[in-house]
């Protein structure tokens, strides 16, 4: 199997492309470096896609270099035009087993629903390892964004919310109109 990793979360790009137009979340990894020698490829762009038969050859004799060199050849190359995602890819068995991936961080998109940040905050509020909580902002007058630490403090304290609450707040204006005529002047 193959989890596609990039180096950075602010490029807006990648968040149209795979954040659902900044409606979805970022998660941070961390590998330890012992995993990592075995299990990430950074992606090269450019070159060519051509595999040289001795490749195969070697590979298909038992040579184990060859086979990384293969995986490298084959799933370690895109186009240069995608150089902007700065890409590194985890390749390892498939199906459920142990994980070297730490979640460290999650980030949420600039349109991400409160719904969502508060869901991901308090499923994640009792781990071992905390998880830092994030969301994207736009840098005023730029095209560039910048990530900020979540207020789960507040999101706490105002969420989640009863849709009846808004409607019991007005339930005792007509009463202060009536008692209170020039109140209801100031309110037109």
């Amino acid at each position: 199997g193959i989890v596609s990793l990039a180096e950075r979360a602010t490029c807006p790009l990648m968040w149209s492309h795979y954040g659902d137009q900044h409606r979805g979340i970022c998660v941070g990894y961390s590998i330890p470096d012992d995993e990592a020698q075995n299990l990430l490829l950074k992606v090269q762009y450019g070159g060519s896609r051509a595999v040289p038969a001795s490749l195969l050859s070697r590979m298909l004799r038992g040579d184990v270099s060859a086979e990384a060199e293969l995986d490298a050849a084959v799933l370690g190359v895109k186009a240069r035009s995608w150089a902007y995602e700065r890409e590194w890819r985890l390749i390892d068995a498939r199906g459920l087993q142990n994980s070297p991936m730490e979640i460290e961080e999650i980030i949420f998109g600039m349109r991400c629903e409160a719904a969502v940040k508060f869901t991901v905050a308090r499923a994640l509020e009792k781990r071992k390892r905390p998880v830092k909580l994030f969301e994207m902002s736009e840098l005023a007058g730029t095209f560039r964004l910048r990530k900020t630490q979540l207020d789960t403090d507040e999101m706490f304290a105002v969420l989640p919310m009863r849709y009846r609450d808004v409607l019991e707040s007005f339930e005792n204006l007509d009463l202060e109109v009536i008692r209170n005529p020039g109140l209801a002047r100031a309110l037109e």
